[in-house]
């Protein structure tokens, strides 16, 4: 099923004076893609936003802002140009056809919240050994 956009959803205002175009400018001067690395899995949105079921994607490529990706389950399995899905150009008309989005998978969530668990362990042993 192809889901139709509204494109004065995402491309449009709604103001007192009407329908006003969106000025992406300042958050892109201010956004930072998030951090990967090659061979990274990734949860892959068909169309861009994260209310879509995830496929799950291998980084091939990683750039910033964008990441090129392997999604073994899809007919045309090479997505070039993906943003990640706090990128401020989804937000414009027809920015995520074709490409999709990316985000962090869960399992790389839960073995990052042990990382830092593990390092704040880590820290406060050290600080009681240099107490001693």
């Amino acid at each position: 099923m192809v889901e139709s956009i509204n494109p004065e959803a995402h491309y449009f205002n709604q103001s007192p004076h009407g329908l006003r175009p969106i000025d992406i400018q300042p958050q892109l001067a201010k956004y930072k893609a998030p951090k990967v690395r090659f061979g990274m899995l990734v949860s892959w949105y068909r169309y861009g936003h994260t209310d879509n079921r995830p496929s799950v994607g291998i980084v091939t490529r990683a750039g910033d802002p964008f990441l090129e990706i392997l999604v073994p389950t899809e007919a045309a399995p090479l997505k070039e140009s993906v943003p990640h899905v706090s990128d401020p150009r989804l937000r414009l008309p027809a920015s995520e056809e074709g490409t999709g989005s990316w985000d962090y998978t869960e399992e790389y969530r839960v073995q990052v919240g042990w990382m830092r668990k593990a390092e704040a362990r880590l820290a406060d042993l050290e600080r009681a050994v240099k107490k001693d």
